[in-house]
């Protein structure tokens, strides 16, 4: 009898188990996975690094609006989303807080670029937000670039 309720304990653990994700399934092919790179978009004109040091979701860069550039912060979700905010405006504000985002929308990680899907693409997906571009891509193509290679040409 001892021995059938350990098998029920173990089989119930299992199950229990089972129905939690543990594993990121965009490990080692988001940006974040690749220190000393910087992302690079040209159409639009936006771009983050990661450096070294990183241990954070959040990453910092410069996006051109109305002909200047902006300090942006670039943030992640487990879900493989992306959030971009106004690095002036960050302070203070939630995580997730909708209503701060520039853009977001969901993403494609490969290790060589970020595709991130917008709105206008993701017509079904009600909470994905473009401010800054106006909805006028459907995606936006991001590039990986090393840094060492930059400081060097």
């Amino acid at each position: 009898m001892k021995k059938l309720l350990n098998f029920m304990l173990i089989i119930s653990l299992l199950i229990i188990f089972s129905g939690c994700n543990m594993y990121n399934f965009h490990h080692g092919k988001r940006p974040i996975d690749f220190p000393d790179t910087k992302w690079v978009s040209d159409d639009p004109d936006v771009w983050f690094e990661v450096d070294g040091s990183t241990d954070s979701s959040e990453l910092y860069g410069k996006m051109l609006e109305n002909g200047e550039y902006i300090d942006i912060v670039v943030s992640w979700d487990s879900g493989g989303a992306i959030s971009i905010y106004r690095a002036d405006i960050k302070e203070g504000i939630e995580y997730g807080e909708y209503y701060n985002w520039l853009l977001y929308g969901s993403c494609k990680f490969t290790p060589e670029r970020l595709i991130v899907e917008t709105y206008k693409k993701n017509k079904h997906a009600n909470n994905y937000k473009d401010l800054i571009f106006n909805y006028q891509y459907d995606e936006i193509t991001f590039i990986k670039e090393n840094i060492e290679q930059n400081k060097t040409s």
